[in-house]
């Protein structure tokens, strides 16, 4: 069997590969991508790190460092982004951008991925190849984030419950303690389910 006929053991099932006994296969087609999802990663961060104060960059978690919201659009634009209006980027961030209201790093990488699916379409010509060159890996590392949602998304419904979550990584972490924190730094809303907005 090929490599990929490996790593996709399941049956496929109305276009989706259903899972067999072990998911281990899927996961680990996903841990040989995660590089594209941390360089994405570190070019948010980079351009959230370039806006902040000095105070801010020294905090040790950096989920809790903040900006004001009306740094989001020059962190979107250095980072290559296509151009949003104020309006969108309030609604998409669910914040009045154009204020001084204080914004988490974690809401702005959030954000971005939001802000990279409201646009992934779009057609726009980049004449700035670095800007060009840090979208492209944020465009990668978010189209892996959002593939492996919807594996783990079984019944398609949009949402990952506690239970298709655990299902997805108990094949390659025993520790539930470990598993329970991560579904609760990934539940936003903290209402037991992970949604992709």
């Amino acid at each position: 069997a090929s490599f990929v006929k490996t790593l996709f053991s399941g049956k496929k099932k109305d276009g989706k590969i259903k899972r067999g006994t072990s998911n281990v296969g899927i996961m680990n087609k996903f841990i040989l991508q995660f590089h594209y999802v941390e360089e994405a990663y570190n070019e948010i961060e980079n351009g959230f790190k370039e806006i902040i104060d000095e105070s801010e960059r020294k905090k040790l978690d950096k989920m809790k460092r903040t900006c004001p919201t009306s740094q989001i659009k020059p962190i979107l634009n250095s980072l290559g982004y296509p151009t949003f209006t104020d309006a969108d980027l309030s609604r998409i961030f669910d914040k009045d951008i154009s204020s001084s209201e204080i914004v988490t790093f974690k809401r702005v990488l959030v954000g971005a991925g939001l802000s990279y699916y409201e646009k992934k379409d779009t057609e726009q010509k980049m004449e700035d190849e670095e800007k060009a060159a840090k979208y492209k890996k944020i465009a990668k590392g978010f189209d892996v984030v959002k593939n492996m949602f919807d594996e783990i998304d079984e019944d398609g419904s949009g949402e990952i419950t506690q239970q298709e979550f655990r299902e997805a990584f108990l094949a390659i972490c025993k520790d539930e303690n470990i598993l329970d924190k991560r579904m609760s730094e990934l539940d936003y809303n903290h209402d037991m389910e992970i949604t992709f907005r």
